[in-house]
């Protein structure tokens, strides 16, 4: 049920000439290997750290996985280890001895240990001790601060966690800043094509969603239940065009298909529809 629509606009903050304009990090968080990180000392559960990460700032539990992607196999590997490297020494600096990972396993192999938000599989990254991964002592896992090694754990323990965001740039004015875009919610209820129209008015579109980190960012922003109007036409339900004629990068969240074609997103449930997107009508 939809408890109220907003509409959604947002903007680039610049043309993500990243190599030639200096980067940032927002929300107290401190640059670490080209991302943003923020350690959070409370000693939390995996899944209510997670639910913290995105509730509290739109960011994503650690996932080194995110850290070097997409390049090659062999300099991934590379990365990965100074990325694991620069995080254990930032943990050290902090007093911080242990933290949660994204990352569960089914198995006790690191193919089935998967990254939280659809990042694959810890094989080419592990860095997991000789004894695990083992899911008799648990499914999920934690960096050790002073190895920057990976040892597998109870679910229920609890621990600190570590929070990650893109680099972005810095606008004061910008409330929702996120990766080189300005987010920018309205609370008037409208239709798709009068929505678009305020955004265009405000030199903005209405939003296009490419990633599941952009997800977790966007249906956080909102802190009461309801539904909020995406800039996107669903021609099918594997087939979106995007109101600012982006390009689709292949992220798909549509869960349900009823009459129509404009795209709407579930923000802050009490269930685990938060960021689902469904398809109504445009009129809605």
């Amino acid at each position: 049920m939809k408890l109220n629509t907003e509409l959604f606009c947002f903007f680039l903050l610049i043309s993500l000439f990243f190599d030639v304009i200096s980067s940032t990090c927002t929300n107290g968080f401190s640059e670490i290997y080209k991302n943003c990180y923020k350690i959070l000392p409370e000693s939390l559960t995996k899944a209510d750290a997670k639910t913290r990460c995105e509730r509290d700032y739109g960011a994503a539990i650690l996932t080194i996985h995110n850290a070097v992607r997409p390049l090659p196999d062999f300099v991934c590997q590379i990365l990965k280890f100074q990325a694991d490297d620069f995080i254990s020494k930032y943990m050290q600096g902090v007093g911080v001895t242990r933290l949660w990972l994204g990352l569960y396993c089914d198995h006790s192999t690191p193919e089935s240990c998967l990254w939280d938000y659809g990042q694959g599989n810890a094989l080419l990254t592990n860095r997991f001790l000789s004894d695990s991964p083992d899911i008799s002592k648990g499914k999920c896992v934690y960096m050790d601060g002073k190895s920057g090694n990976w040892s597998s754990v109870d679910c229920e323990e609890k621990m600190p966690y570590m929070c990650e965001l893109p680099q972005t740039l810095e606008d004061p004015s910008c409330d929702h800043n996120y990766y080189g875009y300005c987010y920018i919610p309205h609370s008037t209820l409208l239709a798709y094509g009068d929505a678009q129209k305020v955004c265009t008015q405000n030199n903005a579109d209405l939003i296009s969603i490419h990633s599941e980190f952009e997800n977790v960012f966007v249906s956080n922003i909102f802190k009461t239940p309801g539904a909020i109007l995406i800039g996107g036409v669903a021609l099918s339900k594997g087939t979106i065009i995007w109101t600012d004629f982006s390009l689709s990068s292949g992220y798909n969240n549509i869960q349900s298909f009823n009459t129509g074609n404009c795209l709407f997103m579930n923000v802050y449930t009490d269930n685990d529809t938060d960021g689902f997107w469904y398809v109504d009508v445009c009129s809605s």
